[in-house]
């Protein structure tokens, strides 16, 4: 390895400048109770958004629990800013 190189192979799919939960997931929304006393969960105690636009996925906490509050429909966006300044 040169001097200033990594020993980690670069890849697209993993950003290592964000830090994200992720949250085990075996099909059962009930072990999802916890994430009601989050911030997150805001939104959803506010008003009942049918749909949902997460923006930022990274470990998918928020997607789970779009699916935990029964949103119909579930859009998740991980910007690739280096695919964007390519």
């Amino acid at each position: 390895m040169g001097k200033g190189k990594s020993s980690e192979p670069e890849n697209d799919f993993f950003r290592r400048d964000a830090l994200s939960t992720i949250t085990r997931f075996k099909d059962d929304l009930d072990e999802l109770e916890h994430l009601d006393f989050t911030t997150m969960a805001l939104p959803y105690h506010v008003r009942r958004p049918k749909k949902v636009l997460v923006v930022g996925a990274g470990g998918g906490t928020d997607v789970l629990l779009a699916l935990k509050e029964k949103a119909s429909s579930i859009t998740a966006l991980e910007p690739m800013l280096k695919w964007l300044n390519s």
